[in-house]
């Protein structure tokens, strides 16, 4: 034997550490994925926008990219904030990358309200939907973002139906 070879015993240790090691990553708890429809966002402010200067004549402030990007920060300081969303993967963007994390994730997306040309969180919305079964969903109020992030991340990691 050379210098290099490993006791029976000390390969049976390392078996066993890896086996272990093995079952805590695969016992260790999922994250929940929530995909942000960020053209919904966008297209959805445009539609609010020229439906709102046709009626009014009122003009929205901010273009639809920049209301939707504003959405965007504004949830996505909120979900750092809520101690809810530990267990949530916020994906942004348009590009799904994995499609089987992506049917079993869920879809988020806002509805802004405007007043006055300016966005109104108040009077905004989000809807999220389990894109596994299509049937468990929730929805509310964007005015306090902290609030929306913490009811979406807790529909997200548990199990169940619909938010009231």
């Amino acid at each position: 034997m050379n210098g290099r070879s490993l006791s029976r015993s000390k390969v049976c240790t390392l078996i066993v550490l890896c086996a272990a090691m093995l079952t805590i990553t695969a016992c260790e708890k999922q994250k929940a994925v929530v995909y942000v429809d960020e053209a919904w966002n966008r297209d959805y402010a445009k539609s609010v926008c020229e439906m709102r200067q046709k009626n009014t004549g009122v003009a929205c402030i901010d273009s639809p990219e920049q209301i939707a990007t504003g959405l965007k920060l504004r949830f996505s300081s909120a979900v750092r904030q809520a101690t809810a969303c530990k267990n949530v993967t916020v994906n942004y963007g348009f590009v799904i990358k994995n499609l089987d994390e992506f049917k079993s994730g869920w879809s988020l997306s806002f509805n802004v309200g405007i007043d006055d040309g300016a966005t109104d969180y108040s009077n905004s919305e989000w809807q999220i939907i389990d894109n596994k079964t299509q049937k468990k969903y929730g929805e509310g109020s964007l005015k306090d973002a902290v609030e929306a992030a913490t009811r979406i991340c807790v529909l997200a990691t548990e199990s169940g139906g619909v938010i009231p």
